[in-house]
């Protein structure tokens, strides 16, 4: 459709070497008949009419890939209109909505978790047959400097702090699986 328009060059005066003020008249003469171009492509009144066409044909080619973009823009515009609503809701809705969703959701996620909690919690109590009455009393010693109340108190940090040893790798194991179910 644009292989017909008429793209040519079109020359215009813009300014004299003098700085005056240039009529229509006078870009018609310097143009046309002192330098000889043709007068359709100079000046601006030949402009003016030339660019209406060539702006109207542009417009005609372009408007149908033009319309397909706004018709694809609008529908998915439409689309998510419809899918958040026309309308500006209840900001107390839209939490009660989230809290919802949210508690759908978490029967499948407590399922999911169910059974390596249970785990843990089994492999966690099956170190409480490592506790023995030797083990603590090995840990205790008498220490003349602290309250008769506290005694034991640095044998509890002790075992305390193995305990927990014991227990890391379990947590760890535990944490590992929970994050790849």
């Amino acid at each position: 459709m644009m292989g017909h328009m008429n793209l040519a060059p079109h020359a215009l005066s813009c300014r004299t070497k003098s700085g005056m003020k240039m009529t229509t008249e006078d870009e018609r003469v310097l143009l046309v008949r002192t330098m000889g171009l043709p007068p359709a492509r100079a000046g601006i009144e030949a402009l003016k009419n030339r660019l209406p066409p060539i702006f109207s044909e542009l417009i005609q080619s372009n408007l149908p890939e033009l319309k397909v973009a706004i018709a694809t823009r609008l529908g998915a515009a439409q689309a998510e209109l419809a899918k958040i609503g026309a309308k500006q809701r209840d900001p107390t809705f839209l939490i009660a909505d989230c809290r919802n969703t949210l508690l759908a959701s978490t029967d499948s996620f407590k399922c999911l978790l169910s059974i390596p909690r249970q785990e843990f919690q089994d492999r966690v109590h099956n170190t409480e047959k490592m506790i023995q009455q030797e083990w603590v009393d090995a840990k205790l010693a008498p220490n003349d400097f602290d309250c008769p109340f506290f005694q034991g108190n640095s044998a509890f940090l002790e075992c305390l702090q193995t305990i927990c040893d014991w227990w890391r790798p379990i947590l760890c194991s535990h944490f590992n699986r929970a994050n790849n179910s």
